[in-house]
């Protein structure tokens, strides 16, 4: 009992004081040590007098001891308990960064800003507009910061296309002031849903002769998918970007219809063109590689054309994949890589097609037999 109680003449407050210098000490010691200080000191003006180290109150201007074997938390206190303004203002959140070697910050939330982050966000993730109709991504935004605003999808979408606008006003501005000329890249491509879309990539360089590549445009292009419809996408994409007069080179694909665009172009924009367009014509490197790879493969075109179609029946129906793994299963040949098929204008998945299909030859042989399917011969 006597080492519970309390003496006659200290009182609560006093070993509530006491206990308050003893966790400063130790504060201050891990302060001195790791020149870190607390977190307090963001909301006073440290200065001194005669009398010493004195601590400003940023918000009352109350002025309190600021010495350091004081410790703070007669500080704490004041911002607790004394400062009205401090407890009064909704924006003072501190944002708390423990593993950050930047100091604690003052938080004010923005709406405005935040929204703008957001829709950069969205933009960048590839996200639908309707993610903002799902219960639990609005709970968890509310969990973040309470006072945010949830949008519309209506309005989600404002402001994605308001940064985008001011994004292509910012290249444009640049395009506008760049003293050298561009070069541009173009590629034509189908989608799963069977829709044609056509790319095009500027590329320049900058006043710190930084390279940069930028797509200006991606549009649907309606078939047939001929010059005329190349050349029209590709000279209304210049023009509207005004880059009609700082054209450098195109490249495209080797093939005979491209060579009509160029035609055409350079009869257009042969007042600005080097040279009149002469040597402004690119044609794509990976193109011409893929155009003679192709043309190397016609020599084992009979049994490519064997292991495609196997490799088709095989992934065409889940029951078929069954069975298939189940022959891996008994060969004790891993699963986990399966077949691939290829798309056969491209001749890299045509090689990583028929590399699977080698790890996997024992098993196709035996599914080929099992199931009365064509497949390539051992020589082959």
């Amino acid at each position: 009992m006597s080492h519970s109680k309390v003496g006659e003449n200290e009182t609560v407050e006093d070993l509530r004081n006491e206990d308050d210098r003893n966790e400063d000490t130790a504060e201050n010691v891990y302060d001195n040590s790791s020149r870190k200080r607390s977190w307090v000191w963001n909301h006073f003006i440290e200065e001194k007098n005669s009398e010493g180290s004195i601590a400003k109150c940023k918000y009352c201007k109350k002025i309190l001891s600021g010495s350091t074997k004081g410790g703070t938390s007669h500080l704490k206190r004041h911002l607790e308990n004394v400062c009205k303004k401090y407890q009064k203002n909704p924006t003072n959140q501190l944002l708390l960064l423990p593993s950050s070697k930047d100091p604690i910050k003052a938080f004010k939330f923005n709406q405005e800003k935040s929204r703008k982050i957001l829709a950069k966000f969205i933009i960048c993730a590839e996200l639908p507009f309707r993610i903002f109709e799902h219960t639990v991504f609005l709970d968890f935004m509310r969990s973040l910061q309470p006072l945010f605003k949830i949008m519309g999808r209506k309005t989600v979408k404002h402001d994605c296309m308001a940064l985008y606008q001011k994004e292509r006003k910012k290249l444009h501005d640049i395009f506008k002031n760049l003293s050298s000329r561009v070069s541009f890249t173009t590629d034509i491509w189908t989608s799963n849903q069977k829709i044609g879309y056509i790319s095009f990539t500027a590329h320049y360089i900058d006043s710190d002769f930084t390279l940069h590549k930028k797509i200006i445009s991606f549009k649907k292009l309606p078939y047939p998918h001929t010059s005329f419809a190349i050349e029209d996408a590709v000279k209304k994409c210049l023009v509207e970007w005004e880059l009609d007069c700082k054209i450098c080179a195109i490249t495209l694909d080797n093939c005979s219809t491209n060579d009509g665009v160029m035609r055409r172009l350079r009869d257009h924009f042969c007042y600005s063109m080097l040279f009149s367009g002469e040597y402004s014509h690119i044609r794509c490197c990976a193109h011409i590689f893929n155009i003679m790879v192709q043309d190397g493969m016609k020599i084992i075109h009979k049994a490519i054309e064997c292991i495609r179609e196997i490799v088709r029946y095989v992934s065409a129906s889940p029951s078929r994949m069954q069975a298939f793994n189940e022959i891996l299963q008994h060969m004790r040949l891993p699963a986990r890589k399966g077949l691939t098929l290829d798309v056969p204008t491209r001749w890299n998945s045509t090689y990583e097609m028929l590399h699977d299909a080698l790890g996997y030859k024992d098993a196709l042989i035996r599914y080929a037999t099992e199931h009365s399917c064509v497949c390539p011969t051992n020589d082959e």
